[in-house]
């Protein structure tokens, strides 16, 4: 007779069998380890080291390779391209949002949904109104980090030391401030807004999401988060009222999606 330990590891033997040798992935190159278990990815995520693993794995094994037992990682852009401009290749369920978060174009699971979201942002992302925003975004950016390095280096009278990271993580919060919300974050000037922290605290936990799916929807309705997304959601509700009570007309991505809206 069997004993329960003698069974888990037939069910244990046979799922190393099964993941390694027979599923359609087993033709697929990588690591032994990654093709029975995605904890070595899911190590890599959480101290934030992916990219250069997967950069590694694929100067070793290639364009293609295996990451988990259900995951393939692809650095060919022929392949991505034909991967993310087609339907044919459903999203998995780990792109699915935590419960009391609204799907958007990069989380959706429905081609339908996708496809409305695609022509209802098209036109903001055209040759022609890029070509209308591209100041702001100038302002934003070069112009902005050229005042600021000018005025770090009359202060100290010398050189100085540019956080790069920090610095381009502000210029986009700036941006992104500048044609989404209607104003300027100003965050690379002060380094500091309110929504910097809010914003950290989410891609924490959907990080966290992404490495342990199972965990998601238990998590997401812990207190922190909950709060965290309706300060969110308040202070993009507060730009879009202030907008709608502007009588100035603004071309940026926030007046496009409210036209879109009025729209229909």
């Amino acid at each position: 007779m069997f004993s329960l330990t003698t069974l888990l590891l037939v069910l244990v033997l046979f799922k190393v069998i099964y993941e390694r040798w027979v599923t359609p992935l087993s033709q697929v190159p990588g690591p032994f380890v990654n093709s029975i278990s995605g904890l070595r990815m899911r190590y890599h995520m959480m101290r934030g080291t992916l990219p250069e693993e997967l950069l590694r794995l694929h100067r070793k094994y290639g364009p293609i390779v295996r990451v988990s037992p259900q995951r393939v990682s692809v650095s060919d852009i022929a392949m991505v391209k034909q991967v993310l401009g087609s339907h044919t290749y459903a999203k998995s369920q780990s792109y699915e949002m935590p419960r009391g978060t609204e799907p958007n174009v990069f989380s959706t699971r429905s081609p339908e949904l996708s496809t409305e979201r695609r022509k209802q942002l098209g036109p903001s992302f055209s040759h022609k109104h890029l070509g209308e925003m591209e100041p702001r975004v100038l302002e934003c950016g070069v112009r902005n980090v050229h005042r600021k390095i000018d005025d770090l280096i009359a202060r100290s009278g010398s050189s100085i030391v540019v956080p790069y990271y920090t610095w381009f993580s502000l210029i986009a919060l700036d941006v992104i401030g500048a044609l989404g919300f209607g104003q300027s974050f100003h965050a690379l000037d002060t380094e500091a807004h309110e929504l910097i922290p809010l914003i950290t605290r989410i891609r924490v936990f959907n990080y966290f999401a992404l490495a342990f799916p199972w965990l998601k929807h238990i998590a997401s309705m812990l207190g922190p988060r909950l709060t965290t997304l309706a300060k969110l959601k308040a202070f993009g509700q507060s730009a879009i009222d202030s907008r709608r009570a502007d009588p100035v007309p603004t071309v940026d991505l926030l007046q496009k999606m409210l036209d879109v809206g009025r729209d229909g």
